[in-house]
């Protein structure tokens, strides 16, 4: 190349001497990049329709939710696997306990220690005697502590502990009312059936009941309600006649203001259908003897009330 040449190509190459070459001027990078369309769009096709994933608008979201995620995760309590050893165990029971409302079931092989623990946990109170019972949160009578301590034992709360006992003392009353309602329904047709007898017959019972029973048949009548069975009081109540009859007997050979009105009457009947006997013979010395023996009979069989107007039985006798 000749000189003039070269000189025409370094002359065009340099930059003019009276004006200096532009510099470049720096630009400030976006704080967010700008793209184009779902942020889903660059993952892989099996994780861009994901269901955790579809409903995250943006990457900013997404990068909160994982935030979120890894704080949860450091304050959850994981459950240790199958293999897991006591000191893993322990503390895994351990965090437990730091939780509100959350315990551990001890099982059948736990010590009595921890089902004490347990107890507490869900109620007990440390000792039976702070049990409180009823609505007023009364203290327990004797009857109801001896119960209680076994409840306790058991690991029954106040609030199940007081619902069972009041359940059983409600069943107590009614058991209670019920015996009281039987032995007055038994009393009643006791006296109509043996009207003025009513009182012999009872005391000839109680003494075939204290001869071949004792205290303890009587205690067992009482426990299981026969004491107010009609029919056994009238069997023990022949029982107790057959061998506490005394001189004083009636006409027919039974005591008449011992009889029950059936007896009376049975009684009178054979006294009118008897020609022989005193009563039917005016004139026989024991006619008035048998006249106020027969009467008695007549009240025993149509008297239920010792106060009643004695109509009946004048009437019968050609009194009225």
């Amino acid at each position: 190349m000749s000189e003039e040449a070269a000189a025409t190509v370094l002359t065009q190459a340099a930059p003019e001497t009276a004006q200096e070459a532009p510099q470049a001027v720096p630009q400030e990078a976006p704080t967010q990049p700008v793209t184009s369309g779902n942020w889903r769009d660059s993952l892989p096709e099996d994780l861009r329709e994901s269901g955790s994933l579809r409903d995250i608008p943006d990457v900013n979201t997404l990068a909160k939710a994982y935030q979120d995620a890894q704080s949860y995760i450091g304050r959850s309590i994981r459950i240790p696997g199958e293999d897991a050893n006591e000191d893993i165990w322990s503390d895994f029971n351990s965090k437990l306990t730091q939780v509100p409302g959350i315990g551990r079931i001890p099982t059948e092989n736990s010590a009595p220690e921890e089902w004490d623990q347990f107890y507490q946990s869900m109620g007990r109170p440390e000792s039976a005697d702070q049990y409180r019972l009823g609505e007023d949160g009364r203290s327990p009578n004797e009857t109801e502590s001896a119960l209680l301590d076994q409840l306790h034992s058991l690991g029954l709360n106040n609030k199940q502990a007081s619902g069972l006992v009041d359940w059983m003392n409600q069943g107590v009353d009614e058991n209670f009312q019920n015996n009281e309602r039987a032995q007055a329904e038994a009393l009643s047709q006791l006296k109509t059936d043996w009207g003025q007898a009513f009182d012999s017959k009872i005391k000839d019972a109680k003494a075939a009941l204290v001869t071949y029973g004792g205290e303890e048949l009587t205690r067992e009548l009482e426990a299981n309600g026969l004491g107010n069975n009609t029919a056994l009081i009238k069997a023990f109540a022949e029982i107790g006649h057959g061998f506490s009859e005394d001189s004083s007997q009636g006409v027919g050979g039974k005591r008449s203001m011992s009889s029950t009105p059936a007896e009376a009457k049975i009684q009178i009947d054979e006294i009118l259908g008897n020609p022989a006997h005193p009563y039917n013979d005016i004139n026989n010395p024991a006619h008035e003897a048998a006249v106020d023996s027969v009467q008695k009979l007549y009240q025993a069989a149509y008297l239920s009330d010792e106060n009643a107007e004695p109509d009946i039985f004048e009437q019968k006798l050609g009194l009225g």
